[in-house]
C-alpha cells in the first residue's frame, strides 16, 4: 500500500539554516509515532517573538489531517525552539493515542 505523508513548515524561513535543519530532522524522527494512516499531512508552524532582541521566545503549533479527522495540539511556548517542537510533538503523540485507542475492553468469556 502506498503512502502519502506530507509535512507543512510555516515560520521556518525565521530560523537559520542550522535550526532548520535540526527542527526538519526532529520532526521527521517523530513522525513515524505519529502514523494514524496511511495518508496523513503535518503542519507545524513556529512563530518567533521578539525578532529584534537577544533571546527569542518561541510558539509552535501543530496540527495533523488525515481521512476523518484532524487533530490539533496547544500552542507550545518556550525560549529554545528544539524543546518547544519536541514538546509539541510530545503533545501529538498525546493526543493521537487518546483518539484512536479502544474504548471499551474485549469480553472476556465466562
Amino acid at each position: 500500500m502506498q503512502q502519502h505523508n506530507s509535512i507543512h513548515y510555516t515560520g521556518l524561513n525565521d530560523l537559520n539554516l542550522m535550526m532548520q535543519e535540526r527542527v526538519k530532522r526532529l520532526v521527521n524522527e517523530h513522525t513515524p509515532k505519529l502514523r494514524v494512516h496511511n495518508t496523513f499531512s503535518l503542519d507545524v508552524h513556529i512563530a518567533q517573538h521578539s525578532p529584534s532582541g537577544k533571546r527569542h521566545k518561541y510558539v509552535v503549533h501543530m496540527r495533523l489531517s488525515y481521512p476523518g479527522g484532524t487533530i490539533s495540539t496547544d500552542k507550545v511556548h518556550g525560549w529554545d525552539i528544539l524543546q518547544a517542537v519536541r514538546h509539541a510533538l510530545k503533545n501529538m503523540e498525546l493526543l493521537v493515542t487518546k483518539r484512536f485507542q479502544r474504548k471499551y475492553k474485549p469480553a472476556v468469556p465466562v
